[in-house]
C-alpha cells in the first residue's frame, strides 16, 4: 500500500497503525519495520 501511494503522489502522506485486541497474533513489528524502510515520516497510532 505505501508503494501505492507514492505512485499515486509526490506529496507527503501518512500511515494509520492501530493496536487493537486480536484473537490472532498480528506483525507489529514487521508493520514498523516496513513504515520505517519505506520512509515514511508521519505515522498516527490509535488504540
Amino acid at each position: 500500500e505505501i508503494a501505492r501511494t507514492r505512485e499515486m503522489t509526490d506529496k507527503p502522506f501518512g500511515v494509520n497503525l492501530t493496536f487493537l485486541p486480536t484473537l490472532k497474533p498480528v506483525p507489529y513489528r514487521e508493520y514498523a519495520s516496513a513504515i520505517v524502510e519505506s520512509g515514511v515520516k508521519i505515522v498516527e497510532t490509535a488504540g
